[in-house]
């Protein structure tokens, strides 16, 4: 799926995989069947960008020092230079490059709860299998 969105933009394509598991990840928590697993759910990631109508009901008060923070903080950075730059890792972040999606190459980023970490093809098993089910199934 990612080289058919590469054949169709003629913008670069940032991938992330979303593993942070703190106290932000409102939707996981709000569920019996995931609250107990490790990792993240869908969606996780918005408790990290907005306030929610959970930060006032099932999360403890947020310290300056606490791993959600230093989370917020690198999330909310990344998601606004690619808003400002159209990058989200401009020159004038020195981190680490978080690189595009390209035809030879599945770059993406892992936001874990203690660090961002890029990567080159996450989950190669998974991502065939649906390559396989969309090839034969939603072809024309």
């Amino acid at each position: 799926m990612t080289i058919e969105h590469l054949k169709t933009s003629d913008s670069p394509i940032y991938f992330y995989r979303f593993s942070a598991d703190t106290q932000l990840n409102v939707y996981k928590l709000r569920t019996l069947l995931t609250s107990s697993l490790p990792g993240a759910t869908h969606c996780d990631e918005l408790g990290y960008l907005f306030q929610t109508i959970y930060h006032d009901t099932i999360i403890p008060e947020i310290t300056t020092d606490s791993v959600e923070h230093k989370a917020i903080d690198r999330i909310v950075t990344l998601w606004t230079n690619f808003a400002k730059y159209s990058n989200p890792t401009p020159d004038v972040f020195t981190e680490f490059k978080w690189q595009p999606a390209t035809m030879e190459t599945f770059n993406y980023v892992d936001f874990g709860s203690s660090e961002t970490i890029p990567g080159i093809n996450p989950d190669v098993e998974r991502i065939k299998f649906w390559s396989d089910v969309y090839d034969k199934y939603y072809r024309y």
